[in-house]
């Protein structure tokens, strides 16, 4: 009928046209939002890394500290939780870790984050770590002497898989809102192009009777 050949000329296109809005939407939010989740996680194992260095300055202002003792403090700072937490000197020597014994670790002034945080003050990372194999995000910050120099690196780090399942978890969020959403805005297309239907198929009806002399 005339009715279904309007309707099926109205409805198609308006509704690849909101979907396809609805769709870039989603995904727009879902990218944004897990930028933001990400540099929001970056800004709190920066602030971990902050609170451990000022927990143990006074240790490694000590000359008379052994490693050991800076290695022991770091391990009950990060009892429990999926921290890792490594000390660097000025020539790259690793002097505590939590996740391997730093007497096997290579220098590390070749690591992004510490080249960084040597040269100004902090720096961060993302990649695979090679004693662990795991691709791990990185934050260090420097330490200061009383005269400015940088002496020590703090690097806090965690794997990268925590904020991967969090972000893909925030994703699916966002993508089932987006599906539920293009599933409410078919419905209101196919309620609009029904609306839209009946007064123009009564012009043309109109018309055709104008036409025709009634």
């Amino acid at each position: 009928s005339g009715k279904q050949k309007l309707f099926s000329w109205i409805y198609p296109p308006f509704l690849v046209t909101i979907l396809l809005t609805a769709a870039a939407l989603t995904a727009f939010t879902s990218r944004e939002t897990a930028k933001f989740f990400f540099e929001l996680s970056s800004i709190e194992l920066r602030d971990t890394a902050q609170m451990t260095a000022n927990a143990i300055r006074p240790l490694l202002d000590s000359t008379e500290t052994a490693n050991e003792t800076i290695g022991r403090v770091c391990n009950d700072l990060v009892q429990g939780t999926s921290l890792r937490l490594t000390v660097i000197d000025q020539n790259g020597r690793v002097i505590a870790d939590t996740g391997t014994v730093p007497e096997r670790m290579d220098f590390h002034l070749d690591r992004e984050e510490v080249r960084e945080a040597f040269s100004a003050g902090s720096g961060s990372a993302v990649r695979k770590s090679l004693s662990t194999g795991i691709d791990t995000t990185y934050e260090a910050i420097a330490f200061r002497d009383y005269s400015g120099q940088k002496t020590f690196v703090l690097r806090a780090s965690m794997p990268f898989s925590i904020i991967g399942v969090r972000r893909r978890e925030l994703a699916l969020t966002i993508m089932l809102f987006g599906v539920c959403l293009a599933t409410a805005v078919s419905i209101l297309a196919l309620f609009l192009a029904r609306r839209l239907a009946r007064p123009i198929l009564r012009i043309h009806s109109g018309a055709r009777e104008f036409s025709a002399g009634n």
